[in-house]
């Protein structure tokens, strides 16, 4: 079924005024908010429960099988209609901000535990592998797929990510993995799937590049000329650089080189995806190139992250 990520919050407070010579009354909410509320009920037992627990007590991130993360009742309103709290997961979600992105995100739930097992399996097997305790995400909400709607997005065009990345969790889209059962298909796929938050979490780290920065640090963000296609990426190869810059549009063109993020986004792929002997091979002719893999797969090792 596919559920929607909407949030509905409901809070009733009763403020008791004081009056001059009467005592105030202490302010209790009529509900107590469960802070924990990627775990399972305590005295949850069913099997989906038990898994999820026992993937907490293994890796010390929570599992998810399911976007609403507390629904509760609360009683009664002054109109005698049921009141509840309902808290849905906010994959967009960020610290320090009131928003995110506002990119809305459907999911259609996975509700056999044959296939939440499945999936689990593939998420420790092929993708927790690559990732040491430094490198631990919150939470990982596993769904059957994904559909999003990019703010912004024209006549309503869909986008169906393999995975969405917030701060706070990963969603995955296991469709693919649950139809497939070859373990080259499991492993490109989890390439997919890390591709999709390796350059947020690089990002996070950014200041651990420092090495990597300072080889390219002049020309960040600025601009050349060029008189061909040819001329524009030998330009780019020789200062260090495997994308071109964006235009205040927002499109890569010629002549311009790329910002600091942009550069960490590009060799985040390259590093994941392609190992030393094959960058040599295509770019040993361009020592700053090469020079710079080596210390993004370093600094990326130093972080926690596991070939």
């Amino acid at each position: 079924m596919l559920r929607k990520s909407l949030l509905y919050g409901l809070c009733l407070v009763t403020v008791t005024l004081g009056l001059s010579g009467c005592e105030e009354e202490q302010l209790t909410p009529d509900y107590e908010y469960r802070l924990d509320t990627f775990k399972p009920a305590p005295d949850a037992q069913d099997s989906t429960s038990i898994l999820r627990r026992e993937f907490y007590d293994s890796t010390g991130s929570y599992l998810l099988f399911n976007d609403t993360l507390q629904h509760e009742f609360l009683g009664y309103d002054y109109n005698d209609e049921p009141v509840w709290f309902t808290e849905v997961l906010d994959i967009t979600y960020e610290l320090g901000t009131s928003t995110g992105s506002r990119d809305t995100y459907n999911y259609t739930l996975i509700t056999d535990y044959a296939e939440q097992k499945k999936a689990t399996q593939f998420l420790k097997d092929y993708i927790l592998i690559h990732f040491s305790k430094t490198l631990k995400l919150f939470s990982w909400f596993l769904a059957y797929d994904i559909v999003g709607e990019p703010v912004g997005a024209v006549n309503g065009t869909l986008v169906y990510p393999d995975a969405v990345y917030g701060q706070r969790c990963v969603a995955i889209a296991c469709d693919y993995i649950l139809k497939n059962e070859g373990e080259d298909q499991k492993e490109l796929y989890a390439n997919r799937v890390i591709n999709v938050f390796i350059n947020e979490l690089v990002s996070l780290h950014s200041d651990k590049f420092s090495e990597f920065r300072a080889i390219s640090k002049d020309y960040y963000g600025g601009t050349f000329s060029s008189t061909s296609n040819s001329e524009n990426t030998r330009y780019l190869r020789e200062a260090g650089f495997l994308v071109s810059g964006k235009n205040g549009s927002g499109n890569p063109v010629n002549g311009y080189y790329p910002t600091f993020i942009e550069d960490l986004s590009s060799y985040a792929t390259y590093v994941l995806n392609l190992d030393e002997a094959t960058m040599e091979s295509a770019y040993g002719q361009y020592p700053l190139v090469m020079q710079k893999y080596r210390l993004f797969r370093d600094t990326l090792i130093e972080l926690g992250f596991i070939f």
